[in-house]
């Protein structure tokens, strides 16, 4: 295959996700290399062929994807449709909750994933621990990308998006009416408690009034909110109902973690 030309390149990550950069640098491409914040000023004046993000802590602006034109892919450790969300890897201790990587289409401010490529990751839940699961997948989301990269600049996915086997995979993310739909009856073993070794992980639908009330403060400090897509306060109102719409919700899961008698965060 024939190499196409060096592109410019907006690389959004961090410091576990700079390899990639550093790759990409060494293979001739012209890339920049940024961890903060971006606008669309900054991107006017780069002006880039790609916006590459992977372990990127911010959203990225609606104004900045109209820019772009399609020419912004993430690299996102989960395996579509189960277990969206960020960093949430926790589930490849579930039972029948596959686990995986995915390159997709960033296509605007919700983050609607056209899917480009994706692999599944065998986890042993016997042997496996969180922070092994965590290496093995990004070991395995920048394996996939070094090998699909030439065929992204060369922008031939829509041979890959129109497979069956893709198709089929974004109907079940999308499509989610109908309970039986093959994978999404499988979410519902995420409305109960897991106990892995000495941690609980307890449903948001199974807390009591205390500790929902708990979360709601986590939510609320102002070292936290900073980093969601809304940092208003949420009044005791709105968590009540965002708790009371989690029952009915095939799409998302949180879970409150105790260890040793303390309550140490949200997965």
């Amino acid at each position: 295959m024939n190499k196409t030309k060096n592109m410019n390149i907006l690389y959004l990550g961090s410091d576990l996700s700079k390899s990639i950069f550093d790759w990409l640098v060494k293979i001739g491409e012209n890339a920049i290399y940024t961890d903060k914040k971006i606008n669309i000023d900054i991107v006017k004046n780069i002006n880039p062929d790609f916006i590459i993000s992977y372990d990127y802590d911010f959203v990225i602006s609606e104004d900045i994807l109209n820019f772009m034109n399609n020419k912004i892919i993430n690299l996102y450790i989960s395996f579509f449709p189960y277990n969206k969300g960020v960093k949430n890897n926790i589930l490849g201790f579930l039972k029948d909750i596959p686990t995986g990587v995915v390159i997709h289409y960033v296509k605007d401010i919700v983050h609607k994933e056209d899917i480009l490529f994706q692999r599944k990751a065998v986890v042993d839940t016997d042997k496996d621990t969180l922070k092994k699961i965590h290496e093995n997948l990004h070991n395995l989301i920048q394996k996939l990308f070094k090998e699909k990269w030439e065929i992204i600049k060369r922008e031939k996915i829509d041979l890959i998006k129109n497979s069956q086997n893709i198709k089929e995979l974004r109907d079940q993310f999308f499509d989610i009416s109908s309970r039986e739909k093959t994978g999404i009856s499988q979410l519902n073993n995420l409305n109960k408690n897991f106990k892995i070794g000495n941690v609980l992980m307890k449903n948001f639908i199974n807390l009591n009034e205390e500790e929902k009330e708990i979360v709601r403060n986590w939510r609320n400090n102002d070292a936290i909110r900073v980093w969601y897509y809304s940092d208003h306060i949420i009044s005791f109102e709105e968590h009540n109902n965002f708790m009371i719409n989690l029952k009915s919700d095939n799409r998302n899961a949180y879970w409150l973690v105790e260890s040793e008698g303390e309550y140490k965060g949200v997965v």
